[in-house]
C-alpha cells in the first residue's frame, strides 16, 4: 500500500506469505512496538503475516502487476449519530497540533474513558505526529470499540488543493492501510473538519471521504468484508446535504454501484407542471405535457396489440405516420408483448411498442427491460406514458410505485454510462399529480445510506466553481454581476468584440445540478479524448424570455431542433460570436430588451454536420466511438452543434437592446 510489497519465506512457523509494508520510522513506531514479540520485525517495515496460500499470492499479484480489478467486499454506510457511539473495530477522532482533546468528540472521548485517553494517547505516540499522521489507542475504557484513530489535521486554508485538503486525504489514506496491515473489519469516521475549529467545507469533505475510501476499496486485495461508516451528526444539515449532492454524480462515475432508497431518489425542482429528481446517477421527470412532444431519443407506446387506434397508441401512432402504423400491423402480436419499430414522423430515433397488461410485476419487469435495452443501443434518454392508467383503468398510484420501482431496479444494476435521462409524459392533470405525489414522497424518505464501492481510474472532484457565491444549502441561484467588477468586464468584453448592443445587465448562472451534470460529462469526454481534445469552450446562445426559467433551471432543450434552423443536424447550436446569435436568434421582448447566453459548452472531437444528423456520426469503424459535436465549417468553426443535454453549462445571461 505504502512502498514496496515483497514475497518473504519465514524461518519457522510453516511457509506462509508476508507483506513488507514501508513507512516513515515515526509512523513505524507504534506497529513496530506492538509488534517486537516477534523476531521478523524489519527497520522502517511493519510485517504483515498472512494466511493466503502462494498460489493465492500469485493471483493477486498478477492482478495488481495488469491493473485487473479484484473484488474487495467494502461497504459503505452513512448514518445519522454520534462517532462516540458507535460499535465498531475502530473509530477516528480529528486533532489539531497533536492535541487530542482540541476537538468536541476528542473531549467526550476523554470523558467516556474516565480521563485515561490522555496517557495512553502520549504513550502511544511518543512523541509529536505531523499533519496527516494517527496515534492509535487501543482498550480504551467505556468505548464500545477496540481502538481510535487520533488524526492530526490543519485548519482550512480556503484551497481546494491546498495542504489542508491533502492532510485530509493522506490522513484517510493511512488510516485504511493502518485498519488493512491490523485486520479490522470495520472503522466508523466523522465528517472530518467540518466543526468551528477546521471550517472545511461540508462538500470538500464528502467528497474526500467518499474518493478515498473509493480508492482504498478498488486496491484493496483482502477477500474479508470491511464496513467503512461515516457518521452525519443529527444536527449537521448541511453534511447531510453535501453527501446527497456526492451520491449521483459518484453513482454515475462508478465509485458507488448501489444505492439505497433514502439517498437515490433527490429532488431538483418541483413546479405546478413538472417535478424532476435524480434517481441515482439518471434525471427522472415527470411532466404535464403530450408524449409526441417528449423530445427524447425513444418514446414507449402502449398497447395490447389488437386495437392500435385506442388510447395513447392512436396518438402515438398518428404522430409517427401511416408507415410505422404498417409496420406494426405487420409484426402482429410479438412472443414477449415487447417489439420496436422506427420512428416515422415522430422525431425520435426509435419507438418501443409494449403490453403491460395492467399487472405490477409485468409493468416493473417491463419497464426494467425497456431501460436496459436503452442502454444497451447507447440511447441517451427515453419518454415513458403513464402506463395503464387511461383506458385500463389501474390506479395511477399503483401504476406510479411499479413503474418506479422497475426503474430503480434496472438503474441500481446497470449503474448507466449512455442513458441519462427518463421523462414520464402525462397528460391529464389528475394523473401527473398522483404521480407527483409518489415521486416527492420518494425523494422525503430518510434514513442511512448502503454503498458498495466499486474501482475508478481517477478522482472526479465534486467542486462548485470557486467565484460562485456560497449557496448555503439551495440548489439554484442567479448573482447579478456588477457592471465595475472584473468578471463582468470579462464577459461584457467578450461580448462586445463583434457587438454594438448596449448591456442592460449581467447574470451569473449557479445551478448546483446542471453544475454537478456538465461536470459528469466534462469528465467522460476528458477520458475519451483527453486533455487536447476536451475543446471546453465559451460560445453564445441567443434566447427569448421565455425560455431563460426553463434553461437555467433543466436544460438546453434540444426538443426546439429546426424551430429556427438545422442545417448542420438537430441538436442545439452555439456560435463563436455573439453577433451571430444576438443579431438572429434573440428576439426582443414587449419592452424591447433582448436575451443570450454566454456558455460553457465542451465540443471534443467535431466534423462538419448536415441536416439530416440526430447525432454525431461514428468516427470511423467502432460505431460507439462518435464524434462529441457537429460543425459548419472543420478548418474554422463558427457554429456548434451539441446533442448532448449535458455538454453545455448556461454559465451568464447578458440582457441588452
Amino acid at each position: 500500500i505504502y512502498g514496496e510489497r515483497r514475497r518473504v519465506r519465514p524461518s519457522h512457523r510453516g511457509r506462509r506469505n508476508v507483506y513488507c509494508i514501508a513507512f516513515k520510522e515515526r509512523e513505524a513506531s507504534a506497529q513496530q512496538r506492538a509488534l517486537q514479540r516477534s523476531e521478523h520485525v524489519l527497520k522502517l517495515a511493519v510485517i504483515l503475516w498472512c494466511s493466503t496460500s502462494s498460489s493465492e499470492m500469485d493471483v493477486l499479484n498478477q492482478g495488481a502487476a495488469s491493473g485487473a480489478t479484484i473484488k474487495a467486499g467494502v461497504q459503505v454506510e452513512i448514518v445519522q449519530g454520534t462517532i462516540e457511539n458507535q460499535q465498531v473495530d475502530a473509530l477516528v477522532s480529528p486533532m489539531v497540533g497533536h492535541d487530542p482533546l482540541s476537538t468536541r468528540i476528542g473531549k467526550t472521548l476523554s470523558n467516556m474513558t474516565g480521563g485515561q485517553l490522555e496517557a495512553k494517547f502520549h504513550k502511544e505516540a511518543g512523541g509529536a505526529t505531523l499533519p496527516s499522521e494517527s496515534v492509535v489507542v487501543e482498550g480504551l475504557p467505556g468505548l464500545k470499540c477496540k481502538a481510535v484513530f487520533f488524526l492530526n489535521l490543519l485548519c482550512w486554508d480556503y484551497d481546494q488543493h491546498g495542504s489542508a485538503a491533502q492532510t485530509l486525504r493522506q490522513g484517510i489514506k493511512k488510516i485504511l492501510a493502518i485498519c488493512n496491515i491490523r485486520a479490522y473489519s470495520s472503522l466508523a469516521l466523522p465528517v472530518l473538519g467540518t466543526g468551528a475549529l477546521m471550517r472545511f467545507p461540508h462538500n470538500i469533505t464528502s467528497t474526500i471521504l467518499l474518493e478515498e475510501v473509493g480508492v482504498y476499496g478498488q486496491n484493496r486485495a483482502r477477500r474479508s468484508p470491511f464496513l467503512v461508516r461515516i457518521i452525519v451528526h443529527p444536527k449537521d444539515k448541511e453534511s447531510n446535504q453535501a453527501f446527497r449532492s456526492a451520491q449521483g454524480v459518484l453513482h454515475q462515475r462508478g465509485f458507488i454501484s448501489s444505492v439505497n432508497p433514502g439517498f437515490f431518489y433527490q429532488c431538483v425542482s418541483v413546479t405546478n407542471d413538472e417535478i424532476t429528481t435524480m434517481m441515482g446517477g439518471v434525471k427522472l421527470q415527470i411532466v404535464c405535457g403530450d408524449i409526441i412532444n417528449a423530445g427524447t431519443d425513444v418514446i414507449v407506446n402502449t398497447t395490447n396489440f389488437k386495437n392500435l387506434c385506442a388510447g395513447v397508441s392512436k396518438a402515438i401512432l398518428t404522430a409517427a405516420g401511416p408507415a410505422v402504423h404498417a409496420e406494426l400491423t405487420q409484426v402482429g402480436i410479438p412472443a414477449d408483448f415487447i417489439c420496436t419499430t422506427a420512428a416515422g414522423q415522430l422525431g425520435c430515433k426509435e419507438i418501443i411498442h409494449a403490453s403491460f397488461k395492467r399487472k405490477d410485476e409485468r409493468i416493473r419487469n417491463t419497464c426494467k427491460k425497456i431501460l436496459q435495452f436503452c442502454e444497451s443501443k447507447r440511447f441517451e434518454s427515453v419518454a415513458f406514458p403513464a402506463i395503464n392508467t387511461g383506458q385500463a383503468g389501474m390506479n395511477s398510484g399503483e401504476a406510479c410505485k411499479a413503474m418506479l420501482d422497475g426503474m430503480a431496479s434496472a438503474i441500481r444494476e446497470m449503474n448507466p454510462n449512455s442513458l441519462s435521462l427518463i421523462r414520464i409524459v402525462i397528460l391529464k392533470q389528475r394523473v401527473f399529480q398522483a404521480f407527483r405525489s409518489e415521486l416527492e414522497s420518494r425523494c422525503q424518505q430518510d434514513g442511512q445510506s448502503c454503498l458498495s464501492l466499486k474501482g475508478c481510474a481517477a478522482p472526479l472532484a465534486l467542486e462548485l466553481p470557486p467565484h460562485w457565491e456560497p449557496m448555503k444549502g439551495e440548489a439554484f441561484k442567479k448573482v447579478e454581476l456588477q457592471p465595475n467588477s472584473p468578471e463582468y468586464q470579462e464577459v461584457a468584453k467578450g461580448f462586445h468584440k463583434t457587438t454594438q448592443y448596449n448591456i442592460q445587465k449581467i447574470e451569473r448562472v449557479q445551478n448546483v445540478y446542471l453544475w454537478h451534470a456538465f461536470s459528469i460529462c466534462r469528465y467522460r469526454i476528458l477520458s475519451k479524448n483527453g486533455e487536447a481534445e476536451l475543446g471546453e469552450k465559451l460560445l453564445y446562445h441567443g434566447t427569448s424570455a421565455a425560455s431563460c426559467n426553463s434553461i437555467e433551471r433543466d436544460r438546453f432543450d434540444r426538443s426546439y431542433a429546426g424551430k429556427h434552423a438545422a442545417i448542420y443536424g438537430k441538436g442545439v447550436y452555439f456560435a463563436v460570436n455573439a453577433s451571430y446569435s444576438a443579431d438572429k436568434f434573440s428576439p426582443a421582448d414587449k419592452s424591447g430588451l433582448k436575451r443570450l447566453y454566454v456558455a460553457r459548452v465542451l465540443t471534443g472531437r467535431y466534423t462538419v454536420g448536415h441536416p439530416t444528423m440526430k447525432t454525431p456520426p461514428p468516427r470511423g469503424a467502432e460505431a460507439a466511438d462518435c464524434f462529441d459535436s457537429l460543425v459548419d465549417n472543420q478548418q474554422q468553426p463558427a457554429i456548434f452543434v451539441i446533442f448532448h443535454d449535458d455538454q453545455a453549462y448556461p454559465e451568464y445571461l447578458i440582457t441588452f437592446s
